[in-house]
Formats: structure tokens, C-alpha cells, sequence
């Protein structure tokens, strides 16, 4: 467990996040849960992060995904 004088230098985090990482070091667990929004919106979402590949997340009861090589790049490369 980490110690309370190294939980106190600089925190960047909004105060809610601080506050609930400071006390699940002093008290332990468990800590509070809070409901999570899982709405995962029904039209495909697709990332490019400018790499090799193309990844398509499709939404839905159960959620999937799929990878696409972009045409012309060269995979087998380093």
C-alpha cells in the first residue's frame, strides 16, 4: 500500500478522484462503485490513428470490432 506522504505531492486529478484515491489508501477496500454509462451508440465508429490499420467498432447488444489493412502499406515491414 502506498503512503499518505507520497499521495500528497501535486495532484493534477479533480478533487472527487483525489478524495476517493486518498481514501481507498487510508481505509482500503472496498471503495464506492458508481454505475458506469455503457451506451454504446448503435452506427459503426471507426478510428485511424494514422498507422497501418483501420479499426471499426460496431455497437450493439453485444459489441464487436474489426481490423482492415490500409491498401498500400507495406505489414510485413519493421
Amino acid at each position: 500500500m502506498a503512503s499518505l506522504a507520497a499521495l500528497t505531492s501535486g495532484s493534477a486529478l479533480p478533487a472527487a478522484i483525489d478524495a476517493s484515491i486518498r481514501k481507498g489508501a487510508v481505509d482500503g477496500p472496498p471503495l464506492p462503485t458508481k454505475e458506469l454509462n455503457v451506451h454504446v451508440p448503435a452506427a459503426p465508429i471507426t478510428l485511424d490513428n494514422g498507422g497501418a490499420y483501420t479499426l471499426t467498432v460496431y455497437g450493439g447488444p453485444s459489441m464487436s470490432f474489426s481490423v482492415h489493412a490500409k491498401p498500400g502499406r507495406l505489414l510485413g515491414t519493421a
